[in-house]
Formats: C-alpha cells, structure tokens, sequence
C-alpha cells in the first residue's frame, strides 16, 4: 500500500520551461538544470517571479516546491514540508 503521508516523501521536483520560442518536439525536463524550479535557477529571475529581492525570489521557489515558510503548521520549523502541498 502506498505511503501518502506527505511527511515521509522525498524532496519536491519542480520542472518549468522558460524559453522564447515552442520546441519543436518535446522537452525532457528532467535532462539539464536549466528547467528545474530552484533557487539557484539563473533562468528564473525576478521579473518572472514578480518579485524585487534575491530574498522574496527564494521564498517564492522555497514556497512553490513545499516549503512551509510561515511556520504554518507551528513546529517552529519554516523549511519543512508542507502537507497541503502533498
């Protein structure tokens, strides 16, 4: 039987494809860096997240993939995952 239990799950993987053009056939997310939703992603800058600060620009990511950034389920813990996004 599967685990649902979002607290047991491994990390989050987010994908996104951010280019100028459509491919002409699909896109492995999966195959390079550059489509991965993290913090460290040049690709996803301030002004596609709408945001002004590097801090606001982490949060954003950090709270997309599942983190809980308002300590929301008050554990004292703001990097921990959050079930809703299970």
């Amino acid at each position: 039987m599967p685990d649902w239990n979002p607290a047991n799950a491994g990390p989050r993987n987010l994908y996104t494809y951010i280019g100028t053009n459509s491919p002409a056939s699909p896109v492995d997310l999966t195959s390079s860096n550059s489509y991965a939703v993290t913090t460290t992603n040049a690709l996803i800058t301030n002004a596609i997240l709408g945001v002004a600060t590097t801090t606001s620009h982490d949060n954003t990511i950090n709270y997309a993939r599942g983190e809980d950034l308002k300590d929301d389920n008050g554990d004292g813990n703001k990097t921990d995952p959050l079930p809703r996004n299970g």
